[in-house]
């Protein structure tokens, strides 16, 4: 058989070492809003206290935006702060005696907030105690009592709840509710008319949800540029000669999660052709990876192959935040019949032993550095 040949010399070459890639770092972006509530709870003389819980209301927070990147972590903070303001007063009325008299009273509240992803985180309860004294037949407005404090709070986000986060519409919104239980105790029963507690809740803060992320995969022909179509020409070859040609797949630096090869198809004269490349997957942000075609020119004739690659990112992450690309590979070959020459005695390799020999160079060239070298990188021609 005649001599494959390889066209173009590139094993030949020491390869140059480039520093590794950075680990990616993680980005962050929040969706914020600010509320405010004011309620007012009373309770009468005897018969225990008055409890209650009450549904204050709700904050809408923007949902993860899956074109930012994938999401990797996810948590809730909560900056507000709490006044219970607690009053005691009584009606005039009549009374056995009119001595001074002390009614007593004692409140308290217990906030609650009600996350999208269907957990509830009870916050620290707030008491507050308060009275009134006067004569037992006289009206009686006590001095308030009022306690405030500040409520602060970082709820981290599951790892299996994050999906429930990722937008699934531009613009969509996530529900943070927010509920309180309280009770309200009129104390005592002192004064000759009627005795009253009321206990007012002023609760004003901002909340938000902040979202870790990587920039998504990015598949390339180029190391430093998006390149999504790459050809490969082989030009003219005669009968029973093959060439190869060398291709990169990068994955463009950034801080972006690793590269999956999910899939291969390939359309027209695809017989006439071979590829080293299989699926790969978390090729990380920065790096590359040298692959080999083969032409095969056995039939005489023009040959046009085209492949799409299809790629997504590597599998961290909330699932439903990952997207996927693709790349064309198109490969271009003619064939001409050979001259008519005298046989030589000279044994001359086989297309198996050439395709051997590059493989192993690219294993090499692979053990030794992370970006391909300047001689093989597509966009180093």
């Amino acid at each position: 058989m005649r001599t494959p040949r390889l066209l173009r010399p590139m094993f030949l070459v020491a390869p140059v070492l480039f520093a590794a890639p950075a680990h990616a770092m993680l980005l962050t972006s929040s969706g914020a809003g600010s509320f405010s509530d004011s309620r007012v709870f009373t309770d009468g003389e005897g018969g225990g206290a008055t409890t209650a819980n009450t549904v204050l209301g709700s904050v809408s927070l923007s949902a993860f935006d899956p074109a930012l990147g994938v999401l990797h972590d996810a948590r809730f903070r909560l900056t507000s702060n709490r006044t219970q303001t607690l009053g005691v007063s009584a009606t005039a009325g009549a009374s056995a005696g009119n001595g001074l008299v002390t009614s007593q009273a004692n409140g308290l509240n217990t906030p609650s907030l009600h996350l999208p992803t269907g957990t509830t985180t009870t916050l620290s309860s707030l008491s507050t105690s308060a009275s009134c004294t006067e004569h037992a037949r006289s009206a009686c407005t006590g001095a308030n009592a009022t306690t405030s404090t500040s409520t602060q709070a970082t709820i981290a986000v599951s790892p299996a709840a994050l999906d429930g986060l990722v937008a699934t519409s531009p613009g969509a919104t996530l529900s943070v509710g927010r509920s309180v239980s309280t009770s309200v105790n009129q104390a005592s029963n002192v004064f000759g008319g009627t005795e009253t507690a009321s206990m007012r809740l002023d609760w004003q803060g901002s909340m938000a949800f902040e979202y870790d992320y990587r920039l998504h995969a990015a598949p390339s022909f180029a190391g430093s540029d998006l390149v999504t179509d790459w050809v490969l020409d082989f030009g003219t070859l005669l009968r029973g000669d093959s060439g190869l040609l060398a291709f990169a797949i990068f994955n463009l630096i950034g801080d972006r999660v690793g590269l999956d090869l999910d899939a291969i198809l390939g359309t027209g004269d695809t017989a006439s052709f071979q590829l080293t490349l299989g699926a790969f997957s978390g090729q990380l942000a920065g790096d590359g990876s040298d692959w080999l075609a083969l032409f095969d020119a056995n039939t005489v004739g023009r040959f046009d192959a085209t492949y799409r690659l299809d790629f997504s990112d590597a599998d961290v992450g909330a699932a439903s935040s990952r997207t996927g690309s693709s790349l064309t590979l198109r490969l271009l070959g003619e064939v001409i019949e050979a001259p008519q020459v005298s046989a030589s005695t000279v044994p001359e390799p086989s297309v198996a032993w050439l395709l051997g020999a590059a493989l192993g160079a690219l294993a090499m060239a692979r053990s030794t550095r992370r970006t391909p070298s300047p001689a093989v990188g597509p966009d180093r021609r």
